[in-house]
């Protein structure tokens, strides 16, 4: 876990399998709670910032469902953000 705090760029990439992360993601997530942020009586406060963050993914949920689950509008959406994040 001490890579995280030295590097500077994180790369997380996983598919999208019916919508959703694999497990093993979720893990990560929940696993780096404690590292990426300190809990105050307000609001967490973070320990990773000033590094750039990507995120590669693939979905491969059969339309209708992807559709209907909005999948390629959620990435579309977040590829969108991060470009106006970087002007």
């Amino acid at each position: 876990m001490n890579k995280i705090y030295v590097c500077q760029i994180v790369l997380l990439a996983a598919p999208i399998y019916w919508a959703n992360v694999p497990a093993s993601v979720k893990n990560l997530f929940d696993r780096l709670l404690g590292t990426a942020m300190e809990e105050t009586s307000t609001f967490p406060k973070p320990h990773l910032q000033g590094k750039k963050y990507m995120i590669l993914t693939s979905c491969n949920t059969p339309f209708p469902f992807s559709w209907i689950s909005g999948q390629s509008k959620g990435a579309i959406a977040i590829w969108m953000n991060s470009l106006r994040r970087q002007e």
